[in-house]
């Protein structure tokens, strides 16, 4: 369905007059990006020499309030927070979610808001929903594309259309068959502008509120007067709940389970002992020498293939260690017994309790060594906390600080003690770098006590995943049985199809050119990137292999090393163990050359010395923030992605299709208003490679790789390139390297086969062999 240009209400200023629509609520505040010298600064307003300035500003009438939080990244992040309870398991906030972008009162337009912000240099809207809280995102590379965005994004969020032909295709209904789509919302009751708190974060500029906030439409942010703020039930189950469970999830590999272990931390507005249970888990498995990795993974006969550790920051926090790929039935655990790898432990894992013990007895036994003798273990751990979280907020400020700032949004929402208070508290965790540094002086008195109260004394829920070859086969007879009761229900199938096919069709997402002309885009010549400087020095006498180094300063509290080696002169035989090579590298000795430091001495070793993985691995944990390797990436012109074998053909006939309609409907489907949006879209990948100092670090290779003497000077070249870009360019790459694709003689896709959570068979080398005799014993027959 195509909607005019003039069925979009025309943006007004605010109605209000001279009066400001948002008003600034308290003085700014600033979050500190990285540990201070001193703490002595206890006003709880942070201090501005190393801080984030963040700016508060509350609706004139309303409890909207909106967050301005001024980092020096050239990313710009929007986000709408709905604090967002759940009554039952029916799932209406995450339901409500996804009506929310089937279009607005001012923005009738279904697919209107995504394309809107695919012409502000951006990647289109996301949203998320959490146990407590919803929230609605937009990251664009120019600040006045965010501003473009955000009254058209605030309508679909507090005035959403929700007609019944979106309630059809998008909650609970039935199609012909009988098979269920969805459920029903629950909007007016939580989406509100009384309920909301805009976060906007970036480098923004100072004359940003002025220019942008105040001139929202005022009718947009109307509040209708209701509100949320209610107090939760955070009082633990009783005691007839069970603690212990086993979930069965289909799947015919049945080697490995998972379990997963959950204990309520603290509430909100505790910060000291939340920060502290971070340290802790850092602690016991930040590492892969830490205690809980070596207990149960990097062993001869390892229990688990990783260990995941959460702290989740709700209202009321959670403390969630996951073990993954867990040794389960007798096939695993007989093949290890057979290769020597005795264990008494292994055919016990999955008896009731049985794990839980193993882990609550590394606990105890941590406290009786005070954990394992070294009195600075969890100052150590502390401050590797400190160092990841500092380069969290320089790699990734918009996630960082939301980090930051939501707990205080939805805890002033919905903790008892905040009932009645209508005023935003933000600021619980402004020091969050000075109270771990204050933490990880404690004596090791104070860590055991935290251990032994929350983790060995606290109430422990525990979960086995634990895999069933039968359950598939039962669940689907139970949804075909589900099915055909439903569709007993409807008497004329074909008007009920008709009905869903008539919704489908008017919720179509269309945006007509008229609509896109009129779509206000950014000013190119205001997107930045990280400012930078490149040097590459080819050294006179190579070192080793090593017979170049690139420098590249950036304004960084971390610096950063890579080592870049090529294998393209690798064999095909070679190039297999690749991977295994690349898993294994951090978890072999070290064979340490004389001449080199080690360990605090600073003497040189005298002699070769052979130092084991774990040891260098802890060594390494104390000096690195982060660590990673990787393959380099190839260009893949097209992708997809599909869950099953069979579905291969499908996606290769439906891409086919879709290049042979580009190709006879070429001048209806291409028009200048996409190649300027994919102009857009391509300024936003640009700009977002180079908006953080790792980013910053792979352009700058990749720069000196293609010839560039800097990053300016891609920049440039890439631009004018883009811009250049006309529609019978386009035609004439289409014709050359997609077009092929749809004959039957053109080498069609390079195939990757991989395991998932979907139900296939574990032995990779049979699976992928079957897998592609089927594709071609189909192609063949088919074509």
């Amino acid at each position: 369905m195509t909607i005019p240009a003039e069925a979009i209400v025309p943006s007004s200023t605010n109605s209000k007059g001279k009066n400001p629509l948002f008003v600034k609520d308290h003085d700014d505040i600033f979050i500190q990006k990285k540990s201070s010298s001193s703490s002595s600064d206890d006003s709880g307003s942070g201090n501005p020499a190393d801080g984030v300035r963040t700016s508060v500003y509350k609706h004139f009438e309303s409890n909207m309030y909106v967050l301005v939080c001024r980092t020096s990244s050239p990313i710009f992040t929007l986000n709408i927070y709905v604090p967002t309870a759940a009554p039952n398991n029916k799932g209406l906030p995450h339901t409500l979610e996804h009506l929310i972008f089937c279009g607005s009162k001012r923005y009738p337009i279904r697919g209107y808001i995504d394309t809107l912000a695919s012409y502000n240099y951006s990647v289109g809207t996301n949203a998320w929903t959490d146990k407590d809280h919803t929230c609605y995102t937009l990251d664009a590379t120019a600040e006045d594309g965010v501003a473009n965005v955000l009254p058209s994004f605030l309508d679909h969020v507090l005035n959403p259309l929700l007609h019944d032909d979106h309630f059809v295709i998008e909650v609970y209904h039935f199609d012909e068959t009988g098979k269920e789509k969805g459920i029903i919302d629950y909007h007016h009751k939580y989406y509100d502008a009384n309920n909301v708190t805009v976060v906007l974060i970036g480098a923004f500029s100072d004359d940003f509120e002025e220019k942008y906030l105040q001139t929202i439409p005022a009718d947009i942010v109307q509040s209708r007067g209701s509100d949320s703020r209610e107090p939760m039930d955070f009082s633990p189950p009783d005691n007839s709940h069970p603690r212990y469970e086993t979930v069965r999830f289909p799947s015919s590999d049945t080697s490995t389970g998972s379990f997963s272990f959950g204990w309520q931390g603290p509430k909100h507005g505790d910060p000291e002992t939340n920060l502290a249970l971070d340290i802790m888990l850092e602690y016991l498995a930040g590492t892969s020498s830490s205690p809980l990795n070596l207990r149960f993974v990097e062993r001869p006969s390892p229990l688990a293939s990783s260990i995941e550790s959460y702290n989740y920051s709700n209202v009321i926090t959670m403390l969630n260690p996951v073990f993954n790929d867990v040794s389960y039935m007798c096939k695993d655990i007989t093949n290890q017994l057979k290769n020597g790898l005795n264990d008494s432990d292994l055919p016990h894992l999955f008896e009731e309790r049985y794990f839980k013990g193993m882990l609550i007895g590394e606990f105890k036994q941590l406290i009786d060594t005070q954990f394992d003798g070294d009195k600075y273990a969890l100052e150590k751990a502390a401050k590797r906390l400190s160092d990841k979280m500092a380069s969290n907020i320089e790699e990734a400020p918009g996630d960082a600080m939301q980090e930051i700032f939501y707990p205080d949004i939805v805890a002033s929402h919905f903790l008892p003690e905040s009932q009645g208070i209508k005023k935003l508290h933000i600021g619980s965790l402004l020091r969050q770098f000075d109270i771990i540094a204050d933490v990880s002086k404690r004596p090791v008195e104070f860590w055991i006590g935290l251990l032994k109260k929350w983790l060995i004394d606290g109430t422990v829920y525990h979960f086995a995943l634990v895999p069933d070859t039968e359950l598939g086969p039962k669940l689907d007879l139970e949804r075909k049985k589900i099915e055909q009761a439903n569709a007993a229900k409807f008497v004329d199938k074909e008007a009920h199809a008709m009905r869903i096919k008539k919704a489908v069709d008017a919720s179509t997402a269309h945006v007509s050119e008229e609509v896109k002309k009129a779509m206000r885009a950014p000013d190119p010549t205001k997107t930045t990137i990280l400012p930078h400087k490149q040097n590459l020095v080819v050294l006179d006498n190579a070192i080793g292999p090593v017979v170049a180094v690139q420098s590249i300063n950036v304004d960084s509290g971390f610096a950063e090393a890579q080592i870049q080696i090529p294998i393209g002169n690798i064999t095909d035989d070679q190039r297999s163990y690749l991977t295994l090579f690349q898993e294994l590298l951090m978890g072999t000795d070290i064979l340490l050359p004389a001449g080199v430091l080690f360990d605090n001495s600073n003497t040189p070793l005298q002699t070769e010395k052979r130092v084991r993985y774990s040891v260098f691995e802890s060594r390494i944990s104390d000096l690195v923030a982060s660590r990673y390797s990787r393959f380099g990436q190839r260009l893949q012109l097209f992708s997809c992605k599909v869950i099953q074998a069979l579905d291969i053909i499908k996606a290769v006939d439906a891409v086919k299709q879709l290049f042979l309609d580009m190709h006879n409907n070429w001048d209806t489907i291409i028009s200048d208003t996409d190649v300027n949006l994919a102009q857009s879209v391509m300024k936003y990948e640009c700009t977002i490679e180079q908006s953080v100092p790792a980013g910053i670090l792979n352009q700058s290779i990749s720069n000196s790789i293609h010839g560039f003497a800097n990053a300016d000077e891609y920049n440039t070249w890439y631009s004018t390139h883009v811009v250049a870009v006309k529609i019978s360019d386009m035609c004439c790459m289409f014709k050359k390297y997609m077009l092929p694709f749809t004959d039957s003689e053109y080498p069609m896709f390079h195939l990757l086969v991989m395991t998932s959570d979907v139900d296939i068979p574990a032995e990779l080398g049979p699976f992928e062999q079957k897998t592609l005799e089927e594709i071609s014993a189909t192609y063949k027959a088919n074509y």
